[in-house]
């Protein structure tokens, strides 16, 4: 059941407007909570996910604009709104971290089985 009465889509990278019912979690989250949300989703993805120049910036922020919206839209509470968010970002954080040699394969290691079968 969706508690939306009115849904704006804005393209000035922030958080469309949907007007809550008044007893659903979404009218206790104010605009700028949102927004400050969205900025926090974007300095990790900035951090964490290569761009390149003002049009990867634009896209990325897009991206962080969509990801929030999506989230608000189909979290149950404001603790899973949050929940969701915060497991996502932590998660871009945990990715990153991992040393580069550990993501991918060294096809110099010999204990690398390429999909060849080692004859005895």
């Amino acid at each position: 059941m969706a508690a939306q009465t009115q849904f704006q889509s804005q393209s000035n990278s922030s958080p469309s407007v949907i007007i809550p019912e008044s007893n659903d979690w979404r009218s206790e989250l104010q605009p700028d909570s949102r927004q400050t949300i969205v900025n926090n989703i974007l300095e990790t993805s900035k951090r964490h996910l290569p761009f390149s120049g003002q049009e990867g910036l634009i896209e990325l922020k897009n991206m962080a604009v969509r990801f929030e919206e999506k989230i608000y839209t189909t979290a149950t509470s404001k603790s899973d709104y949050l929940r969701k968010i915060s497991l996502k970002m932590l998660s871009m954080e945990t990715r990153s971290q991992r040393p580069l040699e550990n993501r991918l394969p060294n096809p110099t290691d010999p204990g690398v089985d390429r999909g060849k079968r080692q004859l005895p």
